[in-house]
């Protein structure tokens, strides 16, 4: 038997070495493969994650909603939504709710249907307000939630079209008895109001945030300010639902002022040159720098950033010389100011019923210097008009300081008693209050990017439970008296006491740049899309909350014009912007806007 060919061998080293060599090539391209999955693994962003990002640089409301609706569409939001369960609202009681609301219209019993309504009308029915139930998704809620919103504003707009009587009898409504039906729905329901507070030149950002709350149909008809959120509220609370988004475009805002001022100081400046024969400096920073001690100085002499003169020309150029009561008279809106008030002569609150021919210019400039003034040689003084259309001071305004605060009669619960205010959407635009106070519901919804939020706003790092400890000591120090005037103040207009939804603009470390600057279109353009961003994020509670309120005040209106005899549009009540869209509400209004 003849031995094997050693070459032909299975362990021969020419077969153990080819053998040796592919293995070698084929762990290679396993290993390459694997590493480069890794590497995109790290490298690629997820869906959720790109989303994200278009939700942070979206420019405009459809954007930033087709990048929500999408996040509210993935599995786990997407699963939360359709499942009613949760242990934060009574889900069982506010879908039977809904369905005995569905039959009882499809029976077609007036008075039957408008009690049942009227037993629940609360804001927050079921505890349908509380805010882990809009800390989950951004475009949206429960669907519960929302088909019970739905199905209460349809009922509304069944009694408004349902068919009267001239005699009343079962199964029968009158004129009279839809009136009063609809009124006590009101009472029972209650009313919002918007509380614009301080700003500075931030101040701008609440113009951005009445345009949002405008174009979805839930802006508030009582509207209430404090400082720079005074002239802000001003300049909102003397046109119409017509002229408003023009107005809130920026275009219309007379700025003169300011660019007057600047000019000033250029020739100022350059007076000064000429005089002592310095050759000009060139320098940016140099001017920054002059412009940046000017102001500080400003702020730790006299309370302001902004000069209160260039103010005065400002609100005069814009405002003119509108009484509480003309502003009413003219949009059907309540515009209230806060004031430092000298004696209990002259009202802390002003509107139209509690001071209905004081001039809402010389208002609104004496609560924007009270709250901010730290120099007793401030001088406020409030103008009026007598019934002959005269304007002349109020006595015992002249040479008042700010210090003169009348604290008997607080104004949040005043403008509650006056309006029925049970519920408030406050705007904060506060800059040194910014690092401390947290909106009501962030941009970025925490459980899905901490880290990408606090990166992306470095400004908004201080943690949620340093606000409550801050203010829980500065309660104290008040309590005992050693808080100063101006801590006061804010103390004050921070505990808003009742139901409410805090919106916050996003300032960033950069954006103090601008207090450097007069405001200019550039300026007023870059906050007013600031405050509107703000409002994105809370849209959906906002309508949860509002939709009901906002159904049965354009219910009243129609039934009150019919009642005299005008057919012509609500003055001061709109659903919806002019030409709708499909973006600018949702829960079914679209119908109730239609029918209306």
């Amino acid at each position: 038997m003849r031995d094997p060919d050693p070459k032909q061998s299975l362990f021969s080293l020419p077969r153990l070495y080819h053998g040796a060599l592919n293995f070698s090539i084929v762990s290679a391209e396993i290993g390459f493969v694997w590493v480069r999955k890794f590497s995109s693994l790290l490298t690629t962003k997820a869906r959720e994650d790109l989303l994200l990002d278009d939700l942070l640089a979206a420019n405009d409301y459809e954007e930033w909603y087709a990048a929500a609706h999408a996040l509210d569409e993935l599995p786990p939001k997407y699963d939360w939504r359709i499942n009613p369960k949760s242990d934060y609202y009574d889900y069982r009681t506010l879908d039977k709710r809904r369905r005995q609301l569905n039959t009882l219209r499809r029976n077609g019993s007036p008075q039957v249907v408008a009690d049942y309504l009227r037993h629940g009308l609360q804001r927050n029915f079921c505890n349908i307000t509380r805010s882990p139930l809009y800390t989950k998704t951004y475009a949206s809620t429960k669907n519960t939630i929302e088909a019970y919103i739905e199905e209460s504003v349809e009922t509304v707009k069944w009694i408004c079209d349902f068919k009267t009587s001239p005699h009343p009898g079962p199964g029968k409504l009158t004129d009279q008895e839809k009136m009063e039906i609809v009124s006590n729905a009101r009472s029972a329901y209650g009313s919002t109001a918007l509380l614009l507070q301080g700003g500075s030149v931030f101040g701008l950002c609440h113009l951005g945030v009445v345009k949002a709350l405008l174009e979805h149909g839930i802006l508030p008809n009582v509207v209430m300010g404090t400082a720079t959120g005074a002239l802000m509220a001003a300049l909102v609370c003397i046109h119409t639902n017509d002229e408003l988004p023009a107005f809130l475009s920026g275009d219309s805002i007379d700025l003169s002022a300011f660019t007057a001022s600047s000019q000033r100081a250029r020739d100022i400046s350059e007076e000064y040159i000429e005089y002592t024969a310095i050759s000009p400096p060139r320098s940016r920073l140099h001017n920054w720098s002059q412009i940046l001690s000017r102001r500080v100085w400003r702020l730790f002499t006299k309370g302001f950033v902004l000069d209160p003169e260039v103010l005065v020309d400002c609100v005069r150029a814009n405002v003119g010389d509108l009484t509480f009561q003309e502003a009413f008279d003219r949009t059907g809106r309540v515009l209230n100011i806060i004031v430092a008030s000298p004696n209990e002569e002259i009202p802390s609150l002003m509107n139209y019923l509690t001071a209905p021919n004081f001039l809402i210019r010389t208002a609104a400039l004496a609560s924007n210097i009270a709250n901010m003034s730290h120099s007793p040689n401030i001088q406020i003084e409030i103008l009026r008009k007598d019934r002959h259309g005269r304007v002349e001071p109020v006595p015992g305004t002249g040479g008042t300081n700010a210090h003169a605060v009348a604290e008997s009669n607080p104004p949040l619960p005043r403008l509650k008693q006056l309006f029925d205010v049970d519920h408030c959407i406050i705007s904060q635009a506060r800059p040194y209050m910014a690092p401390i106070v947290k909106p009501s519901l962030p941009y970025i919804r925490p459980q899905d990017s901490f880290v990408r939020n606090a990166l992306r706003r470095p400004i908004n790092l201080v943690p949620f439970d340093f606000e409550k400890h801050l203010k829980h000591y500065m309660t104290q120090a008040d309590s005992m008296g050693w808080l100063s005037d101006n801590l006061h103040r804010i103390l004050s207009d921070e505990t808003t006491k009742g139901d409410s939804v805090t919106l916050v603009p996003e300032i960033e470390p950069r954006d103090l740049l601008l207090l450097l600057k007069n405001p200019g279109k550039k300026e007023v353009e870059f906050w007013i899309k600031r405050g509107e961003r703000s409002v994105w994020p809370s849209l959906c509670a906002l309508k949860v909350r509002c939709l009901i309120e906002v159904a049965l005040d354009a219910t009243y209106e129609r039934l009150r014009r019919r009642r005299v005899g005008d057919q012509s549009a609500p003055p001061s009540i709109t659903l919806l912007p002019p030409g709708g869209g499909p973006l600018a509400m949702k829960f079914g209004a679209q119908k109730f806007v239609d029918g209306i």
